[in-house]
């Protein structure tokens, strides 16, 4: 069983001053070793606690957690950085027949922002598959964030 360490890097296209934090929950779709089963959305509720594989009443819980979680802001946008660890060996997915890969390519996380118009904080989510251009208004109509292309990165740092 190797254990691989995956990373998602996010680049949000706001200005940083607008950014207040990332909220704590991050889904990512990744083949699950546990219920052999693979492009399982795995929901991470917090740092160092162990993913949940939805859903949770097919899977006795994914093997992995994330481990480090960094936010990095320039003058132009704000980085957020997640590093994940799961226990992972190629399997053939029970359902589907097919054999298992770290190649998926979907995430979805949340996010608070201020308005620069009215000051009023803003919950936003963006995700892998959502038909771009992507644009949150604030109730006071002001535009609060706006997506062109995904904002992901997908990568396999280790596997060992």
């Amino acid at each position: 069983m190797a254990i691989v360490h995956y990373q998602l890097i996010t680049e949000l296209k706001v200005q940083p001053e607008n950014f207040i934090n990332i909220t704590n929950k991050l889904e990512l779709s990744l083949p699950c070793y546990t219920c052999k089963r693979i492009q399982r959305t795995i929901v991470f509720k917090n740092i160092d606690e162990k993913g949940i594989c939805t859903p949770p009443q097919k899977c006795n819980g994914f093997q992995g957690k994330i481990i480090d979680r960094e936010i990095i802001k320039s003058f132009e946008n704000v980085k957020v950085k997640f590093l994940i660890n799961f226990n992972y060996e190629p399997f053939v997915d029970k359902k589907y027949n097919l054999k298992s890969d770290l190649n998926s390519k979907w995430g979805r996380i949340s996010f608070y922002i201020r308005c620069d118009n009215c000051n009023n904080q803003k919950e936003v989510s963006t995700q892998e598959n959502l038909v771009r251009p992507y644009m949150i208004k604030c109730d006071c109509g002001n535009t609060v964030y706006i997506e062109d292309k995904s904002p992901f990165t997908y990568e396999v740092v280790t596997k060992n």
